[in-house]
């Protein structure tokens, strides 16, 4: 599985939403993971561009690892509270 460095998550400072920017390919799976290393929400059989609700993580770090047959990225970002 390849490193894909394109692929972006947008906004990095999420308030309800988050979004994956940059992919050529569907996201087949994401995973979301607190600052404790506890996976807190997986997503599968995503769209390019789906938005992905967020709102009801609590505030702080997380890492979204993101991956389909092809690729695989993890980006961190934060939840904030509006």
């Amino acid at each position: 599985m390849k490193t894909y460095t394109t692929l972006g998550l947008f906004p990095l400072e999420a308030t309800d939403t988050i979004s994956i920017k940059g992919a050529e390919y569907d996201i087949y799976s994401i995973r979301i993971y607190n600052a404790s290393g506890e996976m807190v929400k997986i997503f599968n059989h995503l769209l390019s561009n789906e938005c992905i609700s967020v709102n009801d993580l609590k505030e702080g770090e997380y890492l979204a690892h993101l991956n389909n047959s092809v690729h695989y990225r993890i980006i961190k970002f934060r939840k904030v509270m509006t």
